[in-house]
Protein backbone atom coordinates (compact mmCIF):
# COMPACT_ATOMS: atom_id res chain seq x y z
CA UNK A 1 0.00 0.00 0.00
CA UNK A 2 1.24 3.46 -0.88
CA UNK A 3 0.07 6.40 1.22
CA UNK A 4 0.10 9.88 -0.21
CA UNK A 5 -0.57 12.80 2.18
CA UNK A 6 -3.49 15.02 1.23
CA UNK A 7 -2.75 17.73 3.81
CA UNK A 8 -0.01 18.48 6.32
CA UNK A 9 -0.99 20.04 9.63
CA UNK A 10 1.71 22.09 11.33
CA UNK A 11 1.64 23.82 14.69
CA UNK A 12 3.32 21.77 17.41
CA UNK A 13 6.73 23.40 17.11
CA UNK A 14 9.86 21.81 18.59
CA UNK A 15 7.87 18.85 19.98
CA UNK A 16 6.47 15.70 18.54
CA UNK A 17 2.77 14.88 18.53
CA UNK A 18 1.98 12.40 21.28
CA UNK A 19 -1.65 11.61 20.45
CA UNK A 20 -4.57 12.43 18.15
CA UNK A 21 -8.29 11.84 18.37
CA UNK A 22 -11.05 12.51 15.85
CA UNK A 23 -14.31 14.22 16.72
CA UNK A 24 -17.41 12.20 15.73
CA UNK A 25 -18.17 14.53 12.80
CA UNK A 26 -15.02 13.25 11.04
CA UNK A 27 -14.17 16.83 10.05
CA UNK A 28 -12.21 17.84 13.14
CA UNK A 29 -9.32 16.36 15.06
CA UNK A 30 -7.65 17.08 18.41
CA UNK A 31 -3.88 16.67 18.83
CA UNK A 32 -1.71 16.63 21.94
CA UNK A 33 2.01 17.26 22.23
CA UNK A 34 5.01 17.55 24.47
CA UNK A 35 4.63 21.32 24.16
CA UNK A 36 1.88 21.05 26.85
CA UNK A 37 -0.75 22.16 24.31
CA UNK A 38 -3.88 20.64 22.82
CA UNK A 39 -4.96 21.82 19.39
CA UNK A 40 -8.17 21.43 17.41
CA UNK A 41 -7.88 21.09 13.64
CA UNK A 42 -10.31 21.59 10.77
CA UNK A 43 -9.41 18.75 8.42
CA UNK A 44 -11.35 20.15 5.46
CA UNK A 45 -9.62 23.54 5.67
CA UNK A 46 -6.30 21.94 6.66
CA UNK A 47 -5.65 24.38 9.48
CA UNK A 48 -5.67 24.83 13.23
CA UNK A 49 -8.89 26.36 14.54
CA UNK A 50 -8.23 26.40 18.25
CA UNK A 51 -5.29 25.99 20.62
CA UNK A 52 -5.48 25.44 24.34
CA UNK A 53 -2.11 26.56 25.63
CA UNK A 54 -0.40 24.82 28.51
CA UNK A 55 -3.26 22.56 29.54
CA UNK A 56 -0.91 20.60 31.81
CA UNK A 57 2.24 21.12 33.87
CA UNK A 58 3.95 18.30 31.98
CA UNK A 59 3.75 16.77 28.52
CA UNK A 60 0.31 15.94 27.18
CA UNK A 61 0.74 12.21 26.59
CA UNK A 62 -2.71 11.32 25.24
CA UNK A 63 -5.98 12.89 24.18
CA UNK A 64 -9.39 11.28 23.69
CA UNK A 65 -12.77 12.54 22.54
CA UNK A 66 -15.97 11.06 23.94
CA UNK A 67 -18.20 9.12 21.55
CA UNK A 68 -20.79 11.89 21.53
CA UNK A 69 -18.11 14.55 20.91
CA UNK A 70 -19.03 16.43 24.08
CA UNK A 71 -15.83 15.84 26.09
CA UNK A 72 -12.09 15.96 25.50
CA UNK A 73 -9.88 14.22 28.06
CA UNK A 74 -6.12 14.63 28.32
CA UNK A 75 -3.57 12.47 30.10
CA UNK A 76 -0.55 14.47 31.20
CA UNK A 77 2.57 13.80 33.17
CA UNK A 78 6.11 12.63 33.48
CA UNK A 79 7.67 9.66 35.29
CA UNK A 80 6.73 11.10 38.74
CA UNK A 81 3.41 12.87 38.06
CA UNK A 82 0.20 12.06 36.26
CA UNK A 83 -3.17 13.71 35.80
CA UNK A 84 -6.33 13.45 33.74
CA UNK A 85 -8.29 16.56 32.80
CA UNK A 86 -11.63 16.84 31.02
CA UNK A 87 -13.19 19.73 29.10
CA UNK A 88 -16.50 20.25 27.34
CA UNK A 89 -15.85 20.87 23.65
CA UNK A 90 -18.60 23.50 23.32
CA UNK A 91 -17.54 25.68 26.25
CA UNK A 92 -13.85 24.84 26.62
CA UNK A 93 -14.30 24.43 30.36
Amino acid sequence: MKLTPVITLEGHKDNHVESISYLPDGKHMISASGDKAVRQWDLQAGKEIEKARKVCEYKVRAVAVSGDGRWVVTACGDHDHGELKAWEVETGS
